[in-house]
């Protein structure tokens, strides 16, 4: 972001950027405990409401194991902060899995429940499997929930960004940092930005390469904070008053939607539709391999349109004709509400 720079040297450090990737873990984190975020609790309803069972279950773990996805966050300083998040994905697939291990798991291990520990040791303990889990992860959340949500959100960051570009042109830097939260203050004296948490965490501001401010609508209503290295973060907390509230889709209905656009999927649903069928029987009549078989069976159960029932050795799977006879009905009063 260019700013009218008058050779001022804090000046010159300071840059505002417009951070989607950034933007979708603090969503995360928002979601790994919705009750400190009142803002956005309503919305966090809705979005794990809307997930598949599968999907949920990996944010809640990652939330819960490894520090409300805040030291995941930190992983992002591989890619440019402003890419497009398949970019920033990409930049994260090429980093080496230990070294994503051990950013993910904190530097602190005192004080942590068993589970938590477990679950940190596992990640270092298998590095490759824990990486391929966590891109894994966040590819589906941004697909399933976030793409659409920030086309909603991004026209109110543009336009904070715009505000405060315009702002930090016309204000001390020390006094525009310093204005960003009530809890950043400045320490003349041994030249530190203050920054009052549950501790209090100082900077010193000569020492700091780069203060990266991103405008964040989850961030809200805390002081949000993030560092590598000599790189400071710090979130610009944004109201979402203005922001459009489109209806939303009903659960039942966007995952049987979900479940259905798929080419493949939609041939092994019709294939039950004529009568129940085993995994290994399907995989055979279409050429595919059983695995890839089981995925699709799996997601057309968790939306409802098929059920199992185990004869024998086997697993037969048939479907539910009369969740499919529904879905014109919801479709309808979707579109008309």
């Amino acid at each position: 972001m260019p700013f009218h720079a008058d050779h001022d040297p804090l000046r010159q450090k300071i840059r505002l950027l417009l951070a989607p990737a950034h933007e979708m873990v603090t969503s995360l984190h928002v979601l790994a405990d919705p009750s400190h975020h009142a803002g956005s609790a309503a919305w966090a309803e809705a979005a794990l409401r809307a997930m598949t069972p599968d999907l949920r279950g990996e944010v809640e773990y990652f939330g819960h194991h490894f520090n409300q996805w805040l030291d995941i966050a930190d992983l992002l300083h591989h890619a440019a902060q402003d890419a497009p998040i398949d970019r920033v994905l990409a930049a994260l697939k090429a980093v080496p899995a230990h070294e994503v291990a051990r950013v993910a798991c904190g530097e602190e291990d005192g004080g942590l429940t068993a589970d938590v520990q477990r679950a940190r040791e596992a990640a270092r303990s298998h590095p490759e499997a824990f990486k391929r889990r966590l891109l894994a992860c966040l590819s589906r959340y941004r697909e399933d929930v976030f793409a659409a949500e920030w086309e909603l959100r991004r026209p109110l960051l543009q336009a904070a960004l715009a505000r405060e570009a315009a702002h930090l042109d016309r204000t001390d830097p020390i006094a525009y940092l310093t204005g960003l939260n009530s809890r950043i203050s400045y320490d003349s004296a041994t030249g530190e930005l203050i920054f009052h948490k549950y501790r209090d965490f100082r900077y010193a501001v000569v020492e700091l390469d780069r203060i990266t401010c991103i405008p964040s609508t989850f961030a809200a209503p805390h002081l949000m904070i993030g560092n590598v290295g000599r790189d400071l973060i710090i979130f610009v907390n944004v109201s979402t008053a203005a922001a459009p509230q489109p209806a939303r889709v009903p659960p039942d209905l966007l995952a049987a939607l979900k479940a259905l656009a798929d080419e493949t999927r939609l041939a092994i649903f019709k294939a039950v539709v004529k009568q129940p069928r085993y995994t290994q029987e399907l995989a055979t009549n279409m050429g595919l391999a059983e695995p890839t078989v089981s995925r699709h069976l799996k997601m057309l159960r968790e939306a409802g349109l098929v059920s199992s029932e185990k004869q024998g050795g086997f697993v037969y799977y048939r479907a539910d004709l009369h969740r499919m006879d529904a879905l014109p009905q919801l479709l309808r009063a979707y579109f008309r509400n």
